[in-house]
């Protein structure tokens, strides 16, 4: 849907002894090609005694996808988190969705085909696992609106996104781990439906308009993990700016940030010194970033802008 990849294609050929063996290419291009070759076959999914599996390498993510639905877990991390489809319907009479899928996959790309008007699918991709469903035909049943409820699972807790585009889901400290969110649907020629996602503890409700949709609709949503934000966000800061990451350690500049505070973790609350800057250094424990520090220069002028990178050739 949204991304396709070209892999290149491995060949192992056997032949007689004392057959020519070829040179491995140590061309430069050639071995910038393979992390990224093996990243992509990374990201495939491969069969198991109870569906499939892969690795989310962006994200650093395990994939299990079994016939009730998937299961994320963090490589090294505490949590699970997943979705199993549980019910379908129109005008708020939402019928369950009863028997095993038939489960495909190649590549990537993953499919239950739950019935013939309704297929659930992923594709695992660089920007996390995008997931979504596909509806020939509107399901059987009178009144305005198109729902499907998933139920939640694992062990996060979901918080509805203000825009009513997604979920956050919090481990039990409260902390943001991962983000359902980017909500799209869209209709047979590509008209964008509304739609927007009611959210409960353990399960999810999308719930659409699609009174003028021709179909088969998609609905289109993507898991990734949590966004970053300062302890103290503001409008103007160019949170972002500037990021440098070392392992599990990332340091983030705002150069617009207006504190007048000094050293580390001043008072954030202060906006006197505009374009004073700050950076912030974020570490990343169980695939989970936490803000530790709060960093301001010991002389903090306004239009100092610390926190702006500058690459000097």
């Amino acid at each position: 849907m949204k991304s396709c990849w070209i892999l290149p294609l491995l060949v192992i050929v056997l032949g007689n002894a004392g057959a020519r063996v070829p040179q491995a290419d140590t061309r430069l291009g050639a071995q910038s090609e393979t992390p990224r070759a093996l990243d992509a076959l990374r990201r495939h999914f491969s069969p198991t005694t109870k569906g499939f599996r892969a690795q989310s390498v962006s994200q650093a993510w395990r994939l299990i996808f079994d016939p009730d639905g998937f299961l994320v877990e963090p490589q090294g991390g505490n949590w699970r988190w997943g979705l199993a489809l549980r019910s379908v319907g129109v005008g708020g009479d939402e019928q369950p969705v009863l028997g095993v899928p038939q489960i495909q996959a190649r590549g990537a790309r993953i499919e239950y085909q739950w019935k013939p008007s309704l297929k659930e699918w992923a594709i695992n991709g660089d920007g996390g696992l995008e997931h979504g469903f596909t509806l020939s035909e509107r399901p059987l049943g009178s009144g305005d609106g198109l729902s499907l409820s998933l139920a939640v699972r694992g062990n996060l807790r979901a918080q509805a996104m203000e825009e009513g585009l997604g979920a956050h889901f919090v481990d039990e400290s409260g902390r943001p781990v991962l983000a359902y969110d980017g909500l799209k649907v869209f209709d047979a020629f590509g008209a964008q439906l509304p739609a927007r996602l009611l959210v409960t503890d353990d399960r999810l409700q999308f719930v659409i308009d699609d009174r003028t949709a021709v179909y088969p609709i998609t609905i289109d949503p993507t898991a990734q993990r949590a966004y970053i934000k300062a302890s103290n966000t503001g409008t103007e800061d160019i949170f972002g700016y500037a990021v440098a990451i070392s392992g599990d350690t990332m340091v983030v500049g705002a150069p617009s940030e207006r504190s007048a505070s000094t050293g580390v973790d001043g008072d954030q609350t202060d906006d006197s010194a505009t374009y004073a800057g700050a950076a912030y250094v974020f570490v990343r424990r169980a695939g989970v970033w936490t803000q530790e520090a709060y960093l301001k220069p010991s002389n903090t002028v306004a239009g100092s802008m610390s926190g702006f990178s500058r690459h000097i050739r």
